[in-house]
């Protein structure tokens, strides 16, 4: 007891800093957490995006193995790949059409379409689980997919055969997801030209009248 009035100014010094001290080391604490973090979200995105890189060029050549194939098939059915403009993906929009019902009755045809989209919905798979950097793959495929999925929209709609089907759910997503990027993508190239333009106009003076 006699030590602890002997020091009670020291004791007293002592806990007005403890606080200061606490808060710092905190501090310190969160700072360290914060850039492990980044560290840890650094090397995953490294990780997504060489897992993209490794998984887009076999996925493009087997692509193009399985579209050779789709076209034999097609071919061998004497079945003509439909030159159908479809906008949204609504079974009501090939329904009617002749070749729609053709090819759901075709065996070769049919079979291949399905391996073909089955590839094409694997990618969107692995994209949209997070597995692959999308921003990264958008960047690298982004307008290949868009443009494979826009050739595919009537086999893909006739094999799904209706508007409530979950048969290559992930396709549509990642196609309405990337499609929206690849517009907008257009939109501001476009913008960029006509600011261009207007610039180049503007360089021009008007000669004076004498």
């Amino acid at each position: 007891m006699e030590y602890l009035i002997e020091n009670r100014q020291y004791l007293e010094i002592l806990y007005f800093i403890s606080g200061p001290l606490t808060l710092i080391g905190v501090a310190i604490a969160l700072i360290q957490l914060y850039l492990f973090k980044r560290d840890l979200n650094t090397k995953y995105r490294r990780e997504s995006m060489q897992l993209t890189l490794e998984m887009f060029h076999p996925k493009s050549l087997r692509l193009s193995e399985l579209s050779r194939k789709m076209d034999d098939a097609f071919e061998l059915e004497e079945i003509e790949i439909p030159n159908i403009e479809v906008k949204e993906f609504l079974y009501e929009s090939i329904q009617n059409e002749p070749w729609t019902k053709k090819f759901q009755d075709s065996i070769e045809a049919y079979n291949a379409s399905i391996d073909y989209l089955c590839e094409v919905d694997h990618i969107a798979q692995v994209v949209l689980s997070g597995l692959a950097d999308e921003e990264f793959a958008f960047k690298c495929q982004g307008s290949y997919f868009v443009e494979v999925v826009n050739e595919a929209k009537p086999m893909i709609l006739a094999i799904r055969n209706s508007d409530n089907s979950e048969v290559f759910r992930d396709t549509i997503d990642l196609y309405n997801l990337w499609n929206a990027k690849v517009k907008k993508q257009k939109l501001l190239a476009e913008h960029k030209y006509r600011e261009r333009e207007l610039e180049s106009l503007s360089t021009h003076t008007v000669p004076t009248l004498k």
